[in-house]
């Protein structure tokens, strides 16, 4: 997947009154990979503009700090601008495989974002969720690898294809993969790290280009391994 540019913020929380803050800033960079996948699956074919959409899940305890009983869950939207407030089953969760619960956030965090939509009458977008709901029905372990630059490129004849690929594991690691007839996936670890909101990094990087025998990736100067220089021949050794 690749970053949609008509979604400015879309953030998953975790809140529950048995939590250290710790614990649930923990939750928000873990499940961070999810509000990815849906900015991209969003965006892909919603072209108008979203300010940000906020889902917080939590449970009843904590909802009762702010609303009344008969108030949750409550979603909201206003000029571009959405959120929900919704009783989130931690012990269920936590009986999970980390896929399944991967599966289980995506799935509420749609249903949630479809309110919001219903909320404000915003009926285009609630198709777009219910597409991306079905769509996703079946599909047991969602890949949420996340292609920052995508570039064609040629060297000594042969057509290659460059990606900048986010991926979510244990942690989060920035890979640079080369493919052509004679590679066939060869990988760059750029940089691994642990997990955070990563909006400004998924857009640090700008260009993959060659020159002579070098991959070239550029990019922000806040990066500090930025220009990097790659040499194309250790890439086929």
């Amino acid at each position: 997947m690749m970053k949609s540019n008509n979604i400015k913020l879309l953030r998953i929380f975790f809140r529950n009154s048995k939590f250290t803050q710790e614990e649930e800033s923990k939750l928000h960079y873990l499940y961070h990979q999810i509000s990815l996948l849906l900015i991209f699956e969003i965006g892909s074919t919603y072209y108008k503009k979203i300010k940000s959409i906020i889902v917080s899940f939590g449970n009843k305890e904590e909802w009762l700090k702010y609303y009344k009983e008969n108030n949750i869950p409550n979603f909201h939207w206003y000029l571009g601008t959405g959120s929900a407030s919704v009783i989130f089953d931690y012990d269920w969760f936590y009986k999970l495989e980390f896929e399944e619960r991967k599966k289980m956030v995506f799935e509420m965090a749609c249903e949630s974002i479809y309110n919001i939509a219903e909320k404000g009458k915003q009926f285009e977008l609630m198709q777009v969720i219910n597409h991306i709901i079905k769509k996703f029905k079946d599909v047991r372990q969602l890949n949420t690898n996340y292609v920052a630059l995508e570039q064609s490129l040629e060297y000594k004849g042969e057509d290659l294809l460059a990606k900048l690929i986010f991926q979510f594991n244990q942690k989060i690691r920035i890979s640079l993969l080369v493919f052509g007839s004679q590679l066939s996936g060869a990988e760059v670890i750029i940089d691994e790290f642990d997990y955070g909101y990563i909006e400004w990094l998924v857009t640090a990087f700008k260009k993959i280009e060659i020159k002579e025998n070098f991959i070239y990736l550029t990019g922000s100067k806040e990066l500090d391994y930025l220009p990097l220089k790659i040499n194309i021949e250790k890439l086929y050794s």
